[in-house]
């Protein structure tokens, strides 16, 4: 189930209630149990699919179930388990009253470790599949925006870094899990040990790819009959447009909204716009 997944509402005002916000939001570091964490995902299953919940052997994240597939190791590291809502950011260990709630256990996830730390060297029938060396090792990796703040520097406290993928992310390094005292900015494990960040992300990039797929079929047709990117014949248009959009904004919830103000049911808003604009404005307003 992909994070943007928000069918688990119910399952999240359950979780809610048993364990609160704020206390969640101390030990987890996510400043509102909402759908998209995984031990939402879980009890979902567990009140949906019961007969999948009971053949589960192992509960792992998409990094997770790369390692064992390439080394038949069950591992994983802080920076992606950050967002199970199962781990405690502080003592770095599972969140056991979460899994007593959940009717997981201990055994059925992977062990912990630090981003970066050899999980062990290549299967030999994947080495030989990917045509690779059997010597050739696998390490742990890190929560993909935790990879890109380590990639243009934001290793220390001090520095701050946005990106804009399929998701819009703002990081800040921190030494320590300093919480915010009016609990809207979540804390995550760094891709450094012993470092976190404060962590915030909406939809970005997925939103133009919806835009584009869903009112730009004459871009896309000129794309291939000139081979280039449908995005660069978008973005050559949203050019002409200067900041601002002469006054269009667009909210970009079309999966909801999380931190600083989480809510599952947000939805995207354009606002502002006349007879005067055009698409190139709507393209723009994506990015400002």
């Amino acid at each position: 189930m992909v994070w943007l997944d928000n069918r688990a509402q119910k399952e999240a005002e359950e979780l809610m209630k048993e364990f609160g916000n704020e206390n969640a939001y101390h030990i987890t570091g996510q400043v509102e149990i909402v759908p998209t964490w995984p031990a939402v995902k879980i009890l979902w299953f567990k009140k949906h699919q019961l007969e999948i919940y009971h053949q589960v052997t192992k509960f792992l994240l998409i990094e997770d179930y790369f390692i064992y597939r390439l080394t038949g190791k069950y591992l994983c590291e802080g920076s992606l388990i950050s967002s199970t809502l199962y781990w405690d950011i502080i003592k770095k260990v599972w969140w056991k009253d979460m899994l007593s709630y959940l009717g997981v256990k201990e055994s059925q996830l992977p062990e912990i470790r630090e981003s970066g730390e050899v999980a062990g060297p290549l299967l030999p029938s994947i080495a030989k599949e990917l045509g690779l060396s059997a010597k050739t090792i696998v390490a742990t990796g890190a929560l993909d925006q935790a990879c890109g703040a380590i990639g243009v520097g934001n290793i220390s406290p001090g520095v701050i870094s946005e990106n804009t993928g399929a998701a819009l992310a703002i990081c800040a390094t921190v030494e320590s899990p300093i919480f915010d005292k009016k609990g809207r900015m979540p804390r995550h494990y760094h891709g450094i040990p012993n470092t976190y960040m404060a962590h915030a992300f909406t939809t970005g990039g997925m939103v133009l790819r919806w835009f584009r797929d869903k009112f730009c079929s004459s871009e896309t047709n000129l794309s291939s009959l000139i081979q280039t990117d449908s995005y660069d014949i978008l973005n050559q248009e949203a050019s002409k447009v200067p900041p601002g959009c002469n006054g269009l904004v667009m909210l970009p919830h079309l999966q909801g909204a999380m931190a600083p103000e989480s809510n599952p049911k947000a939805k995207g808003v354009f606002y502002g716009f006349t007879l005067h604009h055009g698409k190139p404005h709507f393209v723009r307003s994506f990015v400002l």
